[in-house]
C-alpha cells in the first residue's frame, strides 16, 4: 500500500511539474454529462452578472473586445482589438461563481510583441485546452490575412507564447475552436462571420515537440450546406465557435451570435468530421438567452464545463472596456 502511494505522490509531482518542461501537455477538455444536447438544453435563459476591475491597466486605444473564456477556477481570459495592436488580458476572479464578488485584471498581453513582425490589430472569439489557447489574429496592416497563435496558460500570471504560428491568405479569423480528441487535436477557424470554416487535425493530443504540423482536412461553407436533419435552417453570423465533446468523443460545436432582432443566439451543432463537407455539420438546437447590462454575443462569448459537473455553463462580456467590464454568466 505504501509502494502505491508513492508511486501517486510521484506521478502528481511529475504532473505539476509539467509547466516547467519545454514540452506543453493538455488535458482533455472536460465533457460535462454524457448528453450534450440535455445538458445544452438546461443552460438557464437569464445570465448572474460579475464585473472585473481595470484597476492600473490601461485600456487599449480603439477597437472592442471580442472573446471571452474561462481558465481553471479562478481566472478568465478576454480578448479584443485596437487600433494598432491584438491582445488579451487575464482576470483574477475569487471563485467564478461566486457572482458577487470582483475580479480583478492582473495581465495584460499584447500579441504582436511575442511574434515580431505582426501587423494585425484583431483578436479573435477563442478557446482554451485546459491550459492551452488558440487565438486567431486579423486586420490592420499585416500582409498576411489572418493567423492563429497558441500560448501556454498553464501559470496564469505568465503566458507563454509557443513556436507555433498558422498563416491564412484565404479567410479571416475571426472565431477559433480548439479541442483535443482521442489521440487528435482539432482546430476550428471561422471566417468572416463564420461563413466558412475550416477544420484543421494534428495526429497528436500533446504539444510536443514542438512545432506541429495542423493539417486543413475539411471546409464547410455556408452557400453549399445540406440542411437535412436540421432543427431549422438558419445559419448565425457566428463571432465564437467553441467544442464540447461528449463521453463518448462525440464532437459539437457551439456557435454564438446576435440576430437582426437584437437576440442573442446560442446553436449546437453535431460534427460529423467523417463526412462530405456539405453534411459535416447538423444542427441539433438553438437556445435564445437573454444578456443585462450592455452584453452581447456579438462580441465576447464562450462555454465552460469547469464550474459544475457534468453541465455547460456560457460566458459573454460586453463590447467596450469600462472602469468596470461587466460579464454574464449562464
Amino acid at each position: 500500500m505504501k509502494i502505491i502511494l508513492f508511486q501517486i505522490l510521484l506521478l502528481l509531482l511529475f504532473l505539476n511539474g509539467g509547466c516547467k518542461s519545454s514540452k506543453v501537455f493538455i488535458e482533455s477538455n472536460k465533457s460535462p454529462t454524457s448528453n450534450v444536447a440535455k445538458s445544452f438544453l438546461a443552460i438557464p435563459q437569464n445570465p448572474v452578472v460579475f464585473k472585473i476591475q481595470q484597476d492600473t491597466f490601461i485600456a487599449p486605444k480603439g477597437g472592442h473586445i471580442q472573446g471571452i473564456q474561462q481558465l481553471g477556477k479562478q481566472h478568465l481570459v478576454i480578448s479584443g482589438s485596437s487600433d494598432d495592436k491584438a491582445y488579451f488580458f487575464i482576470a483574477r476572479m475569487k471563485g467564478i461563481t461566486r457572482v458577487k464578488k470582483r475580479g480583478i485584471i492582473t495581465k495584460m498581453i499584447y500579441i504582436n510583441d511575442d511574434f515580431p513582425g505582426m501587423r494585425h490589430n484583431h483578436a479573435s472569439g477563442f478557446q482554451l485546452a485546459n491550459n492551452l489557447l488558440a487565438i486567431g489574429t486579423e486586420g490592420g496592416s499585416d500582409t498576411i490575412k489572418s493567423s492563429i497563435v497558441f500560448y501556454d496558460l498553464t501559470n496564469p500570471d505568465e503566458p507563454r507564447p509557443l513556436n507555433l504560428k498558422i498563416n491564412r491568405q484565404e479567410d479571416t479569423a475571426g472565431a477559433i475552436g480548439l479541442i483535443n480528441i482521442g489521440d487528435k487535436m482539432i482546430l476550428a477557424v471561422g471566417g468572416w462571420d463564420s461563413d466558412r470554416i475550416d477544420f484543421y487535425v494534428t495526429n497528436t493530443s500533446t504539444f510536443a515537440p514542438l512545432p506541429l504540423d495542423f493539417k486543413l482536412v475539411k471546409t464547410w461553407r455556408t452557400e453549399n450546406k445540406n440542411t437535412a436533419g436540421w432543427t431549422n435552417t438558419s445559419w448565425g453570423s457566428y463571432q465564437s465557435l467553441n467544442f464540447i465533446k461528449d463521453e463518448e468523443d462525440k464532437l459539437f460545436l457551439t456557435g454564438f451570435y446576435q440576430n437582426g432582432n437584437d437576440a442573442m443566439i446560442a446553436d449546437l451543432y453535431q460534427v460529423h468530421l467523417e463526412n462530405d463537407p456539405t453534411t459535416l455539420l447538423q444542427k441539433i438546437d438553438t437556445k435564445r438567452l437573454f444578456t443585462v447590462e450592455g452584453v452581447s454575443f456579438k462580441n465576447g462569448a464562450g462555454l465552460s464545463t469547469r464550474n459544475v459537473p457534468r453541465k455547460l455553463n456560457l460566458l459573454a462580456t460586453e463590447r467596450d472596456w469600462h472602469p468596470l467590464i461587466r460579464v454574464n454568466y449562464w
